[in-house]
């Protein structure tokens, strides 16, 4: 990877990205895109339906465009997209980072992404990829660190699977009772793996969401089981 981060590179990826045309949903307040959630644009004066006319659309990218020229922290260029949208930004603009500033935001992608484990234009195994390839210290901050540093050399996992999330993610911890959460998050159907991690094959470990994630490939979860719920755990 580059020795320092091109932002001119980055600011490219960004107006590409920006310029990528609207898709429509079956909600005609809600649109798919990097950038814009729904159709409803506001200037200091006035309300833009982008999809009346490509001039409206072209305005309102206009105005991001100012925002993408004048940003020259790297990592506020992902933070003007969507959150859903965060890794793939880093997909299109890798080659433009350096190795310290894409582990920053990288780690800052994950965390901050709704469901980083089911991103559809990012597979799990290439953001397993890209974590594999950078420095530890410089995906975690201080306090994160010196908790990975401590991880024993190996521990119990578990991971919550809620309906229609992906079970073979990345995302892991050792805390039963948060596994327990996520796997009801969206129902009671839900339901927990449980497994063995070594630390070696610990990618980051983030709790700066007060969530202790340990990020692992599920493949490299050793001795899985499934559960229901905690109570079924207890009781074994």
């Amino acid at each position: 990877m580059r020795k320092t981060t091109d932002i001119n590179g980055l600011k490219d990826v960004a107006r590409m990205m920006l310029y990528l045309p609207i898709a429509e949903t079956e909600f005609d307040f809600i649109v798919n895109h990097p950038v814009f959630q729904s159709p409803y644009w506001f200037d200091n004066e006035k309300i833009i339906n982008i999809k009346d006319s490509e001039g409206a659309f072209k305005e309102a990218c206009a105005a991001y465009e100012q925002k993408i020229d004048k940003t020259e922290e790297p990592l506020m260029l992902m933070y003007i997209f969507r959150p859903s949208y965060y890794l793939t930004f880093l997909k299109f603009s890798r080659r433009f980072w350096s190795a310290n500033d894409f582990a920053k935001v990288l780690s800052e992608a994950w965390v901050e992404e709704e469901n980083p484990n089911g991103d559809v234009n990012v597979p799990v195994s290439l953001s397993a990829k890209w974590f594999k390839q950078c420095p530890k210290e410089a995906l975690m901050n201080c306090e994160e660190y010196d908790t990975y540093l401590c991880l024993p050399d190996s521990f119990v996992v578990y991971r919550g699977v809620a309906i229609g999330r992906n079970p073979d993610g990345m995302s892991w911890t050792r805390e039963l009772d948060g596994a327990e959460w996520f796997s009801k998050r969206f129902g009671e159907d839900g339901y927990i793996i449980k497994g063995i991690a070594y630390k070696k094959d610990v990618l980051a470990y983030f709790s700066r969401r007060n969530e202790s994630e340990v990020l692992i490939s599920a493949n490299d979860v050793h001795d899985k089981i499934i559960i229901k719920n905690a109570d079924d755990l207890i009781a074994c």
